[in-house]
């Protein structure tokens, strides 16, 4: 080789080598985004600070210089990310963010106040690599002290990185609005969230671990932080800081980014398009099932109560101690135990047991006598009544519902996979309950439906143990938090350790819990008068800049107890946007079939 060429072939090299070096560095938002395939994408969650220096033009243009140095692709700012009145200087910072967005190749959602007559919107713009304008969503959901009017559309943008969904603020309070932008298309939710009046980080983070896992979703937060170490409240002389965490969290509802409590970016590169990692159960059956929560005038059933402290006793065995005729079997044994705790309702697991045997008459008296006896209802699920099959096999799975003379006097027929056609609730004499079954659970549409006719109390038997108690647990909190309601599933003990039979109270907190691995019973107290405590914005003035403990912390106004929670969480819903909840299927992004067949067969 000559020596020319042999120079040529060294600065090829040498090119070549510096490339691979610094390739990795490079942002990627620089890139024309059309050019990169929609796998993994960097999607960052900003978290700003809450200063009015914070929500500065400035610093929300550093922010966009930082996610570009970190190869981000997509970019959520919080919600109001610029302080502005809604007017002309609202544009400019949108004409100012959408420049830098073109300057970075970033897509941005930037939320800001927008003015519209005599209209206040929040306002969330998509903005595209090129600057332009992909959609537009202005917030649809609001607290009773949110002064905004409404927007009346949930948009879906389509972008070569995937469909991307908005949400603002308060929105998240209303499981509908991830459902409804799930079904429309989306794969990425983008959610500008704001600091509430009373921040609470861990009932935040299970509904946001949930919306992921629910919708088939990755879930991508901004949010703002304080400048000083994160304290939360202590109702009045504190009202807590901003909570920070700006996260992203992927389809199988981990946190796969996070910013903390100060100021930062969430980066995380996802397969937004991945099958879930985890064991779920995704709703296939008719939608129309759900039809009830696209309609403006449910009538709610009406109970006349006697009572309202309640008693529930869940009575946990192992599989092998189902129904039996015997007496002295362990089944009559625990459930005799069960109402010697004085309950209201025992409620005990699903079990796999036919329903039409001289077997079944002789359990089921066992069943009506501990009612009549111990004056108390029951609830006991997994009863293979003969009619109404499954289309596929066998027969369904239904919950009883005995009263406390003994008598049955409501039935449930499991919906997920189980091909119910209907969603009762039930009045007793201390109020309205509701029953799922097992993997029902996995489809938050059928506890709100309960919900909105009324039900105060939901009990889950259960044979369910994937894909973790950890995700059980979590499911069951968020369907507790999305419907200020009681949550009682009763599993079996042989899974993992945090796989009990427990009671969740409207607050996603577990009151009381079954042992780990053995039979026994748990009770808890219900006060269903009791109504969910939450803070509004107020008037009222706080502490602020006096001397004190922790004088820093104390706030300029003092937030309103309220305890109305549920009825506002009711009258907040919008049943004009939910349309498609009874017409479309997430079907589609369940785990394959050649996946769900490597799942059922032995393996050597």
């Amino acid at each position: 080789m000559s020596g020319p060429a042999r120079t040529s072939r060294l600065i090829q090299w040498c090119v070549v080598a510096v490339l691979v070096l610094i390739w990795p560095v490079l942002p990627a938002g620089r890139a024309g985004a059309a050019e990169r395939a929609p796998g993994a994408v960097r999607l960052a969650g900003a978290c700003q600070l809450w200063s009015d220096q914070g929500r500065s033009l400035e610093a929300v243009l550093g922010v966009l210089e930082r996610a570009a140095g970190e190869r981000a692709q997509i970019v959520c700012l919080p919600q109001e990310c610029v302080k502005t009145e809604g007017g002309a200087d609202a544009k400019a910072a949108l004409e100012a963010i959408s420049q830098a967005a073109k300057r970075h190749g970033l897509y941005v959602a930037a939320n800001l106040r927008e003015k519209a007559g005599d209209k206040t919107y929040l306002t969330s713009y998509l903005i595209g690599p090129d600057g332009g304008q992909i959609g537009r969503y202005r917030k649809t959901h609001r607290l009773p002290d949110e002064p905004i009017a409404l927007g009346d559309a949930l948009g879906v943008f389509e972008t070569p990185l995937g469909k991307i969904g908005l949400m603002i603020g308060t929105d998240h309070y209303w499981p509908e609005v991830p459902l409804v932008l799930a079904l429309e298309g989306a794969e990425i939710i983008l959610w500008s969230h704001t600091v509430e009046a009373v921040p609470q980080i861990w009932p935040l983070e299970v509904t946001a671990r949930v919306r992921a896992i629910d919708n088939h979703v990755t879930l991508v937060s901004g949010a703002y932080a304080g400048d000083l170490p994160y304290l939360c409240s202590n109702h009045p002389s504190y009202a807590g800081c901003p909570l920070g965490r700006a996260w992203v969290v992927d389809r199988d509802g981990t946190i796969v980014a996070d910013s903390g409590h100060r100021p930062g970016l969430a980066v995380a590169g996802v397969e937004v398009r991945r099958e879930k990692s985890i064991y779920h159960l995704t709703f296939i059956e008719d939608r129309r099932l759900f039809a009830p929560l696209a309609k403006a005038d449910i009538k709610q059933v009406q109970a006349r109560p006697v009572k309202r402290q309640v008693r529930v006793a869940v009575a946990q065995v192992t599989a092998a101690h189902g129904p039996s005729p015997d007496p002295q079997s362990a089944f009559a044994k625990i459930l005799d135990e069960a109402g010697r705790r004085s309950p209201d309702v025992i409620v005990m697991s699903e079990f796999g047991f036919a329903t039409d045997t001289p077997a079944a008459a002789k359990a089921f008296e066992i069943v009506s006598d501990v009612c009549r006896r111990h004056k108390t209802y029951a609830v006991i699920g997994g009863l293979r009544e003969p009619q109404i099959p499954y289309k596929k096999r066998g027969r369904a799975s239904w919950a009883f519902l005995w009263d406390r003379s003994g008598k049955v006097v409501g039935k449930y027929r499991i919906s997920q996979y189980g091909d119910s056609v209907e969603l009762p609730v039930f009045a007793t004499d201390f109020g309205v309950i509701g029953i799922i079954l097992c993997g029902d659970i996995y489809s938050p549409e059928i506890t709100r439906a309960l919900a909105i006719q009324g039900a105060e109390v939901v009990f889950c038997p259960s044979q369910s143990w994937g894909a973790s108690g950890q995700v059980n647990l979590w499911l069951q909190q968020a369907r507790a938090l999305d419907n200020a309601v009681w949550m009682v599933p009763a599993h079996f003990p042989m899974s993992d350790v945090t796989q009990r039979s427990y009671v969740v109270d409207p607050y996603g907190y577990p009151l009381a819990a079954t042992g780990y691995w053995c039979e026994g019973v748990v009770t808890a107290d219900l006060d269903l008068d009791a109504g969910r405590v939450w803070f509004a914005r107020s008037d009222q003035p706080g502490r602020a800049g006096k001397p004190g403990y922790l004088a820093g912390y104390y706030p300029r106004t003092v937030p309103e107890k309220r305890t109305d929670f549920r009825a506002v969480l009711m009258a907040g819903r919008r049943p004009e946007l939910y349309g498609v909840i009874p017409a479309k299927t997430l079907a589609g992004r369940k785990v394959s079939d050649e996946v769900y067949k490597r799942m059922s067969e032995p393996k050597e």
